[in-house]
């Protein structure tokens, strides 16, 4: 007889619960405003949430209402930092040129970008 791997009943629950306690250990959920290059204040949201980039989204739509059928990325801008948190912001505020070197500064971290 083989015995294979038989998941929990509460699997999705265990898989939510370690990527929220990746998300703490990495830093866990933060909101700033960073000023980029041209003085311009951003709001940043290190490692946030599907309600966070849902609103984001929906906030996005309502200043350029021409772009609802376009795809999450053209709405809101990614990074990561190398303890693996990630930051969204608006993409019509600024560009990741615009915006990389605060977000290291005010969250305190090197960023390491490539190119």
């Amino acid at each position: 007889m083989m015995l294979g791997f038989i998941p929990p009943r509460n699997a999705r629950r265990i898989v939510s619960a370690a990527r929220l306690n990746a998300a703490v250990a990495a830093g866990g959920r933060r909101v700033e405003y960073v000023r980029k290059i041209n003085g311009q204040m951003v709001e940043v949201i290190r490692n946030p949430t599907p309600r966070d980039t849902a609103q984001m989204t929906r906030e996005a739509i309502a200043t350029y209402p021409n772009t609802r059928k376009a795809k999450l990325d053209e709405h809101i801008r990614f990074t990561q930092d190398p303890a693996g948190n990630h930051y969204a912001w608006k993409a019509y505020e600024a560009t990741h040129s615009d915006i990389e070197a605060a977000i290291a500064r005010v969250f305190g971290f090197k960023m390491e970008t490539t190119r």
